[in-house]
């Protein structure tokens, strides 16, 4: 952290020295603020975006334009950062438009301000874990900060002693106050409502209203039983250490994470990694009720649609997968994931026309993937376009080397243009990746005994694609080819 804070200062006086330099810092307006601070284990709290304590809050802001401002004061009245914007435009001599804050220039200039109330918020808690929004206010030399469990303190003195008992009229007080405030949630409902009535949008809202998604659903800050932060900070710390172990020891992350859903079932970080552990598990109806639960709290959130989708492909539940792949890009129409999903679903169902629609929109949108260009190019070599198809295959080999089933499906397509040492090639990049893939050894065998006319190459090949797999569907098959290659070789040997 300190280094963190070195690095920034050395930042900041480059850009300085830069305006020094170029003459520029005669006539400027400088000014720096911090956005935050860090906890650093005050109140168990490592980083920041928890609590509204005053290690997170307090931030300095330091403004400087010499021969209009005095220097080397500090200006001690409250202000927010909301000021800052109509300070700046007051003074260079413009107009702020409608906003939430003040402008400073009195204070700077030396002069004194009347003190206005200071409104705090943090949503991080609940949009990330589903705790309780914190919402504060300071005022008049105190800090109300309001929570499940209420606190209360002297501004700038301490925040230990919680004093909402002894204070018990001073804290109704500026509930009162702090209840004129608009919440982060109002906000947030009207464009939600605004999102809604767009014609714009029609199509992507479909989608998700079909759900059920957007109308009524999703987590309310206001709801009851939310869990204080002050009781959650453990929770998190244990999300974090089974993220950890989320791989080496699946079992234990999975036994972690199903404690803290027990004390806080609205955690989506949680309900969605062990969603993730039990997916990779093969444990699908248990990944299934995680990843509806992450959708059902959090419809907005592109990556619950896009896993529940799996799952439901995985247990054969194509219209289901096809609405939740839908429900992703309503919400992320540039989500590459989600293009390739649907669009691999649709293709298999040959609803060729279909994914071509999908795919051309999420390129549009900017999507970009191996995956993606991928299911391109098996739409693409499916109609025979096999220019676009070669394109496609070779970007996604671009974007993702070890992609074995674009270079093979390369191989197949300079195969059937006539061009059999490309298509050689390609299957032998893609056994790099995929070394023991018996299609591929079995290819490359056919490729030099019919495309290059040498049986003894070809005999090697044969012979790996039959150790690769000596039981599966095509091993009797091998077994007879190599046989005959060998009774061949037999009857051209020299005499002894």
């Amino acid at each position: 952290y300190d280094g963190e804070v070195a690095y920034m200062d050395a930042q900041i006086g480059r850009l300085l020295e830069g305006l020094e330099k170029l003459g520029l810092m005669r006539d400027a307006l400088v000014v720096a603020a911090g956005d935050h601070g860090e906890g650093l284990m005050e109140h168990g709290e490592r980083q920041h975006g928890i609590f509204l304590y005053e290690y997170a809050v307090h931030v300095p802001v330091f403004v400087r334009w010499k021969g209009h401002l005095p220097e080397g004061r500090r200006a001690g009245g409250l202000c927010a950062l909301s000021d800052l914007a109509p300070t700046i435009l007051d003074l260079l001599g413009l107009k702020p438009g409608p906003c939430d804050g003040r402008s400073l220039r009195p204070m700077l200039e030396g002069g004194t301000m009347a003190p206005e109330a200071v409104y705090l918020e943090t949503y991080h808690g609940f949009f990330s874990y589903g705790w309780a929004p914190l919402r504060g206010l300071v005022d008049g030399g105190w800090k109300y900060i309001e929570a499940p469990r209420p606190e209360l303190y002297r501004y700038r003195e301490s925040e230990e002693a919680n004093l909402m008992e002894s204070e018990r009229a001073r804290s109704e007080a500026m509930k009162r106050a702090l209840a004129k405030f608009p919440a982060a949630d109002t906000q947030e409902r009207a464009q939600m409502e605004r999102l809604l009535k767009d014609p714009s949008n029609a199509e992507n809202l479909k989608q998700l209203l079909s759900l059920g998604y957007l109308s009524g659903g999703g987590q309310r800050p206001d709801a009851a039983g939310l869990l204080d932060p002050k009781d959650g900070l453990g929770l998190e710390n244990e999300l974090l250490q089974a993220q950890e172990e989320m791989y080496t020891d699946p079992e234990k992350a999975a036994a972690r994470l199903l404690a803290v859903l027990k004390r806080n079932p609205q955690n989506v970080p949680a309900l969605s990694v062990l969603g993730g552990i039990y997916l990779r598990g093969g444990t699908l109806d248990r990944a299934r009720a995680c990843f509806a639960e992450q959708v059902r709290l959090k419809p907005q959130m592109d990556s619950g649609h896009l896993n529940l989708g799996t799952v439901l492909k995985r247990q054969g539940d194509a219209a289901g997968a096809e609405r939740e792949y839908r429900a992703a890009l309503a919400v992320n129409p540039g989500m590459a994931e989600g293009v390739a999903s649907l669009s691999q679903l649709l293709i298999t169902q040959r609803r060729l026309d279909e994914a071509q629609k999908v795919l051309d929109a999420g390129l549009k949108e900017g999507a970009e993937s191996a995956d993606l260009y991928f299911e391109l190019g098996v739409l693409q070599a499916s109609k025979k376009e096999f220019d676009g198809a070669r394109f496609s295959f070779t970007k996604s080999l671009a974007l993702d080397p070890t992609r074995h089933q674009a270079a093979a499906n390369l191989g197949r397509i300079a195969f059937q243009a006539g061009r059999v040492d490309e298509a050689i090639a390609c299957y032998q990049r893609a056994l790099r990746t995929a070394p023991n893939n018996p299609e591929y050894l079995a290819t490359l065998g056919s490729l030099y005994l019919n495309g290059k006319d040498d049986p003894a190459a070809a005999l090697g090949w044969f012979r790996r694609a039959l150790a690769a797999d000596p039981y599966g569907p095509g091993a009797e098959n091998l077994r007879e080819i190599i046989a005959g290659l060998e009774a061949s070789a037999d009857r051209r040997a020299p005499p002894r």
